[in-house]
């Protein structure tokens, strides 16, 4: 049974202030039971405004294993979480969230089961305490809604609260791209994995930060960064439409020649014309995301900036 020598905790935060020291106490609970000789505690404060960073600043003065990564501007989510791996130097690295939904006592499972020969250990969070119905439709909706476009599988439930080895975690440091979708990512490196179910907790303190359009813009990533059937389904509804247009045009031929019949009037044409135009705007919606993408793409701006480091 392998062990390892340090473990690294990597923790994205924005605006957790009310939840910061909850953790670092929760953690530090666990800790100790891994058995380790060393660890680090990596916070990264994506543009935090609130007293979150200085709360990391005095957890770090009274631990030097406590560690921070300031962004100079709110950058998103899964860019903290790239940079902390980026920056983490543990055999072992844990990711999880602040809002102490991702429990901490799961830590012990999770390098358990890394020691039994896994290389990714991935939690599936199978309820959220206190979530109501029409969050758990609309998540339910949004795997199924993605695995039937992408080409890379993402398991329902599938958290940002994973462990993962170091050979995993420097495969994901190639990986610059100006859209990140971590959890399509994972799965993508196709290391041995294995999954934990848990229940998430209803969020300590604070609210959520992920409004409905950051929810959307996830959802963006997520589906345009493994897949380019939305390019094809537009494609082939072009031609659906082109077929069926000639299909009336032939019987509107056939209608005024041959059977004397009367056009149909203006009310209908007008239907078919917005229906197709329609059609066409959001087929032109779809090659302009993944056009602008690789616009983006193509620029190779940094991913994430730092503007100050604690105890790195």
């Amino acid at each position: 049974m392998r062990k390892a020598d340090k473990i690294s905790i990597v923790v994205p935060i924005f605006n957790e202030e009310a939840n910061i020291n909850l953790l670092y106490k929760r953690l530090m609970e666990q800790i100790p039971l891994l058995d380790l000789d060393k660890y680090e505690i990596l916070f990264v404060s994506d543009g935090s405004t609130d007293e979150s960073e200085n709360i990391i600043k005095s957890l770090g003065a009274e631990d030097n294993n406590v560690k921070g990564l300031f962004f100079s501007r709110n950058h998103g989510h899964q860019f903290a979480l790239k940079a902390g791996l980026d920056n983490s130097s543990g055999d072992v690295v844990v990711s999880m969230d602040a809002d102490l939904q991702h429990p901490p006592e799961l830590i012990l499972p999770l390098y358990e089961r890394w020691q039994s020969g896994f290389d990714i250990v991935q939690t599936i969070r199978k309820e959220t305490e206190g979530a109501g119905p029409f969050k758990i439709l609309t998540a339910k909706l949004y795997y199924s809604f993605l695995n039937f476009f992408s080409d890379v599988k993402v398991l329902d439930g599938a958290a940002d609260f994973r462990l993962m080895d170091r050979k995993a975690v420097d495969v994901l440091g190639d990986f610059n791209e100006s859209n990140l979708f971590m959890r399509g990512l994972i799965p993508y490196i196709g290391f041995k994995t294995s999954y934990i179910d848990f229940v998430a907790a209803d969020r300590h303190g604070g609210e959520s930060k992920y409004t409905i359009r950051k929810m959307f813009r996830f959802a963006m990533d997520g589906l345009m960064g493994f897949s380019i059937k939305p390019l094809r389904m537009a494609t082939h509804l072009g031609i659906w439409m082109s077929f069926t247009s000639v299909l009336y045009l032939i019987y509107v031929i056939v209608s005024k020649f041959f059977l004397h019949n009367t056009s149909p009037g203006w009310s209908s044409l007008v239907s078919i014309v917005s229906l197709l135009g329609g059609i066409q705007l959001v087929c032109l919606g779809i090659i302009g995301e993944y056009v602008g993408r690789a616009f983006m793409e193509l620029k190779r701006r940094p991913q994430y900036i730092i503007a100050e480091r604690v105890n790195l």
